[in-house]
C-alpha cells in the first residue's frame, strides 16, 4: 500500500502463471523532493535482489516558448546496483508531477534465463523541468521470480498515486 517506502507485490500475486508483469503507475509522489524510485526482482521472496546492468536515456522537455525536446543518455553500467530505475529527482507532490508510466517486466517465470525490464516514465523534476524516461535493464537471475518491489531509494515514503499491477500468461 501507499504511505510506505516500500511496496511488495509477493509470491501470492507474482507466480509462475505468468510470463510478462506489466506494473502502471499513476501520479506517483514522494515525502520530499528529489527522490528516485527503483524496481527490484527477487526469486526468494525478497531475502535478496538480482543484480542488474542497466541503461538509461531521457528527454527534457522544455517548458519555454520555445519548446525544445533533447535526448541524452546514460549508462547506468556493470552489476554494481540492484535496482531499475523508474523515476528520478522527482517532485514531491503529484500536483507537482510526481510521475506516471508502466513497467514491463519479461520472463518472470523461465528458471533457465535472465530476466529483462523495460520502462518509460515521465516526471516533474525536482528542478521544475519535465523528463521522459526510457530505461532497460538486465537483471541477473535465472531464477523464476516470486517478488516484485516498488521502492522510494532514499527509504522516505511513496504517500500517493496509484499502482496497478497485470500478469500476462
Amino acid at each position: 500500500s501507499l504511505g510506505a517506502s516500500t511496496i511488495d507485490y509477493n509470491s501470492s500475486l507474482i507466480t509462475t502463471d505468468y510470463r510478462t508483469i506489466q506494473i502502471n503507475f499513476n501520479n506517483l509522489s514522494c515525502a520530499n523532493d528529489n527522490e528516485d524510485i527503483y524496481l527490484q526482482l527477487s526469486s526468494d521472496n525478497g531475502s535478496n535482489f538480482a543484480g542488474i546492468t542497466q541503461t538509461r536515456g531521457y528527454i527534457r522537455i522544455d517548458q519555454s516558448s520555445n519548446s525544445t525536446m533533447s535526448f541524452n543518455s546514460y549508462d547506468g553500467g556493470g552489476m554494481d546496483h540492484d535496482y531499475h530505475i523508474l523515476g528520478q529527482d522527482m517532485e514531491s507532490t503529484a500536483s507537482g508531477g510526481g510521475f506516471s508510466g508502466t513497467a514491463w517486466i519479461y520472463g518472470i517465470n523461465n528458471a533457465t534465463a535472465k530476466k529483462y525490464v523495460l520502462s518509460i516514465t515521465a516526471a516533474q523534476n525536482g528542478n521544475q523541468g519535465y523528463y521522459m524516461y526510457y530505461n532497460g535493464s538486465v537483471h541477473d537471475t535465472t531464477s523464476a521470480i516470486n517478488l516484485i518491489r516498488i521502492l522510494n531509494g532514499s527509504g522516505n515514503n511513496i504517500d500517493s498515486g496509484l499502482i496497478s499491477v497485470y500478469g500476462y500468461k
